[in-house]
């Protein structure tokens, strides 16, 4: 049974606080991600490093405030990252699938200046026709997605492709989404913003060749 993205509180106050929490990661995940493209493409002179910090600061002061409020659902979660024995197969090519488009933008850019291949779906349908003609080795999966949630994806993901690690990058984070997200496959689970180096980690530590 799929579970349900809009409500999951039962007060209303609570559900109010959960539906805001989600709403605001979203433009913070894009503006983090935006804030480390800067960085590695350069910025000019001291005032850009100044401001840069500013953003930096400041976008942290958001998230720890987000993460304090009651009952609020989407509290980090850290990336469980596999263990590394030495050499492996690093994946090259990824599958950004989200549907707010500045996330999707910001997200590609980033993961294409750390080298990777990357292919975009804007929502579940396009994903698994994407995922069908590419075969990436990673998804980076929303969950709340028009059409074909991101559960549902990953289990049609699984089922036709053992290949796949499949990530959840979602706003939602309380214990509810974290069980339904291991019942559907999903390999690992990171919470919006998802800080970048965190991310850059994670993906160098996933070893594809131990899914062949």
């Amino acid at each position: 049974m799929k579970p349900k993205l809009d409500r999951v509180a039962n007060k209303p106050e609570d559900a109010l606080l959960s539906m805001l929490a989600h709403e605001i990661r979203n433009p913070l995940a894009a503006v983090v991600n935006g804030v480390q493209i800067l960085r590695q493409v350069g910025t000019t002179g001291p005032l850009a490093e100044q401001t840069l910090d500013l953003i930096d600061r400041q976008l942290k002061r958001v998230v720890q405030l987000m993460d304090e409020l009651p009952n609020q659902v989407a509290t980090a979660v850290a990336p469980n990252f596999p263990p590394n024995n030495g050499a492996h197969n690093r994946p090259s090519t990824v599958l950004v699938v989200e549907d707010n488009r500045d996330v999707a933008k910001s997200l590609t850019s980033m993961l294409r200046l750390w080298g990777y291949e990357v292919h975009v779906a804007y929502d579940g349908l396009q994903a698994l026709s994407v995922a069908h003609q590419n075969h990436p080795q990673v998804v980076l999966l929303d969950l709340d997605l028009p059409g074909l949630d991101g559960f549902a994806v990953a289990r049609h993901l699984k089922e036709s492709s053992k290949q796949a690690t499949v990530i959840a990058v979602t706003a939602f984070g309380d214990e509810q989404h974290r069980r339904s997200v291991r019942e559907a496959g999903f390999d690992n689970h990171l919470v919006k913003p998802v800080a970048p180096a965190s991310l850059k980690n994670l993906l160098a530590a996933l070893d594809v060749a131990q899914s062949r």
